[in-house]
């Protein structure tokens, strides 16, 4: 039996996202600070560039964790689109070509090798940004996977680019 699918996606938006990001790192600045109560306590004995370079390391990890939820919810957002796509029967090229998938692979229809191929071909999203998106799911497989390898991406990915992808993408979603 398939997947239920439940359009979760829809309800967790981009801006969610970067709110949550934004919350958490200016939660780690604040409890870092000098000046927190909590700080106080649990750095007493620390140098101070041994607290900075903790407060770097919880930053850096966390720019890792909200890249990899970027991601997670820009690959939701093509799959939602694609399964309307194909559930309302759209007539455009795009979604007569996302219905041939669907009868071949159903919600399993692999995300780089049919769906963004699929976007490339029929939709008029820019190579170089499809060629961004494939690389940054490189490094999303990297983050997922637990990191024990050394990955070659070809360039440095953090949050910020990694949402300016996802922003750029927005235009190409009829659904979601």
């Amino acid at each position: 039996m398939g997947r239920v699918v439940t359009y979760e996606a829809e309800k967790r938006t981009l801006l969610d996202v970067a709110v949550h990001h934004n919350d958490v790192e200016n939660s780690l600045q604040d409890y870092f600070s000098s000046s927190s109560p909590s700080a106080k306590i649990r750095f007493f004995d620390y140098l101070p560039h041994v607290v900075l370079t903790e407060l770097q390391e919880r930053l850096a990890e966390q720019d890792k964790q909200s890249s990899l939820m970027v991601l997670a919810h820009l690959e939701a957002r093509w799959r939602t689109d694609y399964l309307k796509r194909c559930q309302n029967k759209d007539k455009d090229p795009l979604s007569r070509h996302l219905r041939k998938l669907k009868r071949k692979h159903g919600s399993e229809v692999k995300f780089e090798e049919s769906l963004l191929t699929a976007w490339v071909a029929f939709s008029g999203i820019e190579k170089r940004l499809a060629s961004e998106i494939k690389a940054a799911f490189k490094f999303r497989h990297w983050l997922a996977h637990g990191r024990y390898w050394e990955p070659d991406l070809g360039r440095r990915f953090d949050y910020h680019y990694i949402y300016q992808l996802a922003k750029e993408c927005d235009s190409y979603f009829k659904y979601a």
